[in-house]
């Protein structure tokens, strides 16, 4: 008697059937076990980044004593109207420490807007400008608070340039998590009104002692105004020049520059199209 082997392939699909819906019902929960895990990762991820990215690159002024915050005006007109963007301003008196008055306001998007910082009490004398300085530092931490910056370029004229130098070197800067790239002075007087360049006067050996506290990557351009062979009309020459011993050898790159020709008395240096060119191309981005 011959027998016929039957076989089926009805078992074996099914059989295939049986794993691949298990294998699928495997990947199916674990996908929505681990799904919401992943999107938490990647969430804080995201926050992690979004906390660390820098938000805007300011410039940041400081006017010189007995000068208002609105001492940058035509000034900060001038570069906007050079730029191809438009730069918002930002003006921030400091009445007391922690107390600020602010006017005008940083446009969302303007990543390297205008910022001026000036003081109630604007007064010149070297113990208020080291007051001044401390109080720049607490503004900058407010406004790296705020703001969430996280390095930024600084301007002084007259005196402004000199306050800024005082808070680099009395270490201020590093109450805050924020640094410095780029710094231009602008007719600042290192040595006063002392025109005998023998003669240094205090404020000029502090600074002078305490250079090695500057920061190191920090550049550096100083801007000379010569409205006569010997001053500005109201600084002398070598009372600006003098700033090279104090930056030199101390940070990563130091220029000055000397402006003849109008407009460059003191007070009017900052209607000058030379330096406003100059301050243009070093620090706009």
């Amino acid at each position: 008697m011959k027998y016929k082997k039957n076989y089926k392939g009805s078992g074996i699909l099914q059989f295939k059937k049986v794993h691949f819906l298990s294998f699928f019902v495997v990947v199916l929960v674990l996908a929505v076990i681990l799904l919401p895990g992943i999107m938490a990762f990647k969430s804080r991820i995201e926050n992690v980044r979004t906390s660390y990215r820098p938000v805007c690159d300011p410039i940041i002024f400081v006017p010189g004593s007995h000068a208002t915050i609105n001492r940058f005006n035509e000034f900060l007109s001038q570069l906007n109207k050079s730029s191809e963007n438009t730069h918002s301003i930002l003006r921030i008196e400091i009445l007391t420490k922690h107390h600020f008055l602010f006017h005008g306001a940083i446009h969302k998007g303007d990543y390297q807007p205008f910022i001026v910082i000036g003081f109630k009490n604007n007064r010149d004398g070297f113990a208020n400008m080291s007051r001044q300085a401390k109080l720049l530092s607490d503004a900058l931490k407010m406004l790296e608070e705020n703001y969430r910056f996280k390095h930024f370029s600084a301007v002084g004229h007259s005196n402004g340039g000199i306050i800024w130098t005082l808070m680099f070197e009395q270490n201020d800067l590093m109450k805050t998590h924020v640094r410095v790239t780029k710094l231009v002075t602008i007719g600042s007087p290192f040595n006063l009104e002392e025109n005998n360049p023998k003669i240094k006067t205090k404020l000029y050996r502090d600074m002078y002692s305490n250079r090695y506290s500057l920061p190191e990557t920090l550049c550096v351009y100083s801007i000379v105004g010569a409205e006569t062979l010997n001053s500005d009309g109201v600084v002398p020459i070598t009372s600006v020049t003098n700033g090279r011993y104090i930056f030199q050898k101390q940070v990563s790159g130091f220029t000055q520059i000397l402006i003849t020709g109008q407009n460059t008395e003191h007070s009017d240096l900052l209607k000058n199209v030379q330096v406003e060119l100059l301050v243009h191309q070093f620090l706009l981005n």
